[in-house]
């Protein structure tokens, strides 16, 4: 019945994701095939198994489907651009980052609205934080859809805030736009206003007891609190697989209800008392650090066991994840898109399985030892999927980075840390003083994360797998996993006489989990990779990425964002979005990028290069192309300066220059005329020209890539224009298969003259949303429109995508799903 159970809901599990996301449907269904395989060949009441397999399948499928379709927004899609104004009740506590704040709002329509409040002055951000859950409001301003994502792979915020019931954001300038009602009344919010008191008077007994450079991270590991986190330290943690430990989850519950369980012992409690109040603290704790998934998946699976533990009906532990799974998803079929959800139920069930299986395995001696090595290398192992898949890397310093700082936090910091906090609320002096070795441990832990993460070669990057990957993995290695740790009779009667299945499985499954990992680390060498040029979708700034058939990969120029706004301290933002980290990076990694063979920089204008910073930084770049000059500029000179610290060659470009990067790519340099660089220069000293008007400095290029051939033109204007039609007399109706736009479409560039003279196929003008340059401009795109020549742009297609695939010239977009 308990494996019944299990199988049960993992079908349950499989249907609610296919009912979500139907574009996965063919993997998951062949999950639940092979489910009901595993289920008949388990031995009697298989055939019972299996058609309970299906049944739960079809129920999670169902209810999924049908949460989802009753998922809708209330207001029409015309009015999106419209100023509205809007009552209800605040769903949430506002957080404020700098100058913008944001909080839910429940519509007095029933609508789920989140509210982007930009805060016009330093003392608005007091009035914001007195905002509570629970209070009645009424806010004025403009009524916009969540963006969609710009290109293939990016993050879906649109997606993100739908499984959180959210269609609409407000955009809200001032708090003379928002008015608080003084009468809170009765609603299903108030709750929450009491949560958050606790945990607001929670949070001030940590800066009492801690140190600022400790507070954030206190809070965090605490109480779930991360509006101050340092984004660099998660960053870190994040390489090195140990962010785990800062999310509420079972170490968390076990810790505190442990401690007091003790407490009620020490007391001397009867059992059944101790075992109610504990059961009672359970809700309350999870509510009190911010009810994420992965604490809920811990509370559930705490009560359940006290509940029988109470009762004298102890279960498997494997039916109690099972169920509490089952029971959050009931609750939240969108869970499942979460990937602290994910996180914690995957290590927790590999930890189950995998624990007892490979402590069989490993040829340690010291109980206490293999225990320790089997839960972390278990961890890593149920883990690996989904951080490779999630974050696109994964550091082999990991488990050795796992051994050393889970259990520093584990057993210290953490039990310590809620000490520290309680004896505050009491105390401040006594709090301070059981602070200090928790501090002295905490910052112990930051230099040693530092050094593990400062080794980037142990780091590796991983594009991210299929599902069907996913799933393949996983049943891999619990096959093996089972096959190699039983014992013989185990075995045979586990698979009701299959006996030769035991060996087979011993002998092949590693190779074919070999298999699974090089074609992960290789995908390109498996699936066909042709060649293909990529104009991303980067907001009002150029980035054009380049890759060979050969895996060779160039990047043009990466974007920047524009930041009108003053430089007041309070401005200021914690994490503050970077075109580079929050978008280029992560493109890069998804597809698998691990190097550059060249990074070519048009120019030196922000809306090219800012994003470069954070791709030098992350990213192998083997060459960086320029065009001769530096701009008297703090990006320019951080640019460059990054460039020489990662010992990254530097070349100056100039008319008639090539760079053959292999058979298929061969890259031809129209301009500048001259290379700026003397030769003594070539090493970065004495010889660089400064130049601020960087537009007609930019580099013009001709990219044949196998059959195709495209043009690149910076921001060059239409005098620039002229003086290469003069230089290239010969390459008069070339007839480049694309063009890209000079200037994201100005009105200064891509005369007439120029376009007769290339006579392009087509064209692709990368350009940002409602820009305040007015790009592209009307006298362009008239141009352009009389030649017969089609045209792609950034802000209404997304990301375009030119595959060359033989003879053909395959085009698709991101945003109008053309192909």
């Amino acid at each position: 019945m308990q494996k019944a159970f299990v199988f049960a809901t993992v079908a349950y599990t499989l249907g609610i994701a296919a009912g979500l996301y139907p574009g996965e449907f063919l993997p998951l269904i062949a999950a639940v095939v092979g489910l009901t395989a595993a289920s008949l060949l388990a031995g009697k009441n298989g055939l019972a198994t299996s058609f309970l397999i299906a049944a739960m399948f079809v129920c999670g499928f169902g209810y999924s489907h049908f949460v989802d379709s009753h998922n809708r927004s209330v207001f029409p899609e015309s009015w999106e651009g419209r100023q509205i104004k809007l009552s209800g009740i605040a769903a949430s506590r506002p957080q404020t980052d700098g100058d913008l704040a944001t909080f839910k709002m429940r519509t007095e329509e029933n609508e789920n609205v989140l509210i982007r409040l930009k805060l016009q002055r330093a003392e608005e951000a007091d009035f914001i934080s007195r905002l509570s859950a629970g209070d009645t409001v009424t806010v004025a301003g403009e009524l916009e859809r969540p963006r969609v994502p710009g290109n293939f792979g990016d993050f879906d915020y649109r997606r993100y805030l739908h499984d959180r019931h959210i269609h609409w954001i407000l955009k809200v300038k001032g708090i003379q736009s928002l008015r608080v009602g003084s009468e809170h009344g009765l609603n299903r919010f108030l709750p929450l206003r009491w949560v958050e008191s606790w945990r607001k008077a929670l949070s001030r007994d940590v800066e009492k007891a801690f140190s600022p450079d400790h507070r954030a991270l206190m809070n965090s590991l605490l109480l779930g609190i991360t509006d101050d986190f340092d984004p660099a330290l998660f960053d870190q943690f994040s390489r090195l697989g140990i962010t785990h430990i800062l999310a509420i989850s079972g170490l968390h519950v076990a810790v505190v209800i442990g401690g007091l369980i003790v407490l009620c012992v020490r007391l001397g409690l009867p059992k059944e008392r101790v075992l109610l109040a504990a059961m009672l603290a359970v809700p309350f704790y999870v509510a009190v650090t911010g009810a994420s998934p992965s604490a809920c998946r811990a509370g559930l699976m705490a009560f359940f066991g006290l509940y029988a533990a109470r009762k004298g009906r102890m279960k498997d532990t494997l039916v109690l994840v099972c169920a509490a799974g089952a029971v959050l998803l009931t609750w939240n079929p969108y869970y499942i898109a979460d990937i602290g959800f994910q996180l914690s139920f995957f290590v927790t069930i590999g930890l189950i399985i995998g624990v007892p299986n490979l402590n069989k395995l490993l040829p340690v001696r010291n109980r206490s030892a293999k225990n320790f090595l089997s839960v972390t290398l278990t961890a890593q192992w149920a883990s690996f999927p989904l951080t490779i898949y999630y974050f696109n890397g994964f550091s082999l310093l990991s488990p050795l980075a796992n051994m050393l700082i889970v259990p520093m936090y584990s057993f210290a910091v953490l039990p310590l840390g809620y000490i520290a906090m309680l004896a505050a609320a009491l105390a401040q002096p006594a709090g301070k003083w059981l602070a200090y070795p928790v501090e002295w441990l905490l910052s112990s832990s930051y230099r040693l994360v530092d050094l593990l993460d400062h080794w980037q070669a142990f780091y590796l990057l991983w594009q991210s797998p299929a599902i069907w990957w996913m799933l393949a993995y996983y049943a891999v290695s619990v096959i093996f996993l089972h096959a190699a740790a039983a014992t013989r009779q185990e075995f045979d009667m586990a698979i009701a006489g299959f006996r030769r299945l035991r060996a087979f499985a011993r002998n092949s499954l590693p190779f074919a989990m070999a298999a699974l990992l090089i074609c992960a680390y290789f995908p390109q060498a498996f699936s066909g990779h042709k060649s293909s040029v990529a104009f991303l979708d980067v907001g009002q700034g150029d980035a054009c990425l380049l890759r060979t058939a050969a895996g060779h990969n160039i990047l043009i120029d990466g974007g920047g964002t524009l930041d009108f706004s003053r430089e007041e301290a309070w401005r200021k933002r914690n994490d503050p979005f970077d075109i580079g980290k929050d978008v280029l990076v992560p493109l890069l990694k998804r597809r698998g990028v691990r190097h550059l063979d060249a990074l070519i920089v048009s120019h030196e204008d922000a809306d090219h290069i800012e994003g470069l910073l954070a791709v030098l930084d992350r990213i192998d770049v083997k060459r960086l192309l320029f065009n001769g000059t530096l701009k008297d500029s703090p990006d320019a000179r951080e640019l460059f300066a990054k460039a020489l610290a990662k010992h990254v060659p530097l070349f100056a470009v100039a008319d008639d220059m090539t760079l053959q990067v292999d058979n298929d790519l061969a890259i031809t340099f129209l301009h500048p005329a001259s290379a700026p660089l003397s030769k003594s220069g070539m090493d970065g000293k004495n010889a660089v020209q400064f130049e601020d008007n960087q537009n007609d400095a930019s580099v013009v290029m001709l990219v044949r890539l196998e059959q195709a051939l495209f043009l690149f033109t910076g921001d060059i204007d239409a005098a620039t224009e002229q003086e290469i039609m003069l230089r290239h007399p010969t390459l008069r109706h070339l007839a480049p298969d694309v063009l890209k736009v000079a200037h994201h479409g100005s009105n200064k560039s891509s005369s007439a003259e120029w376009l007769d003279f290339w006579q392009p196929r087509a064209a692709v003008i990368s350009v940002g949303a409602n820009n305040v340059y007015g790009h592209p401009g009307q006298a362009t795109l008239q141009r352009l429109l009389k030649r017969r020549i089609p045209v792609l742009r950034t802000d209404q297609n997304g990301e375009v995508q030119f595959v060359v695939d033989g003879e053909l010239l395959r085009m698709r977009t991101k945003k109008t799903g053309t192909d």
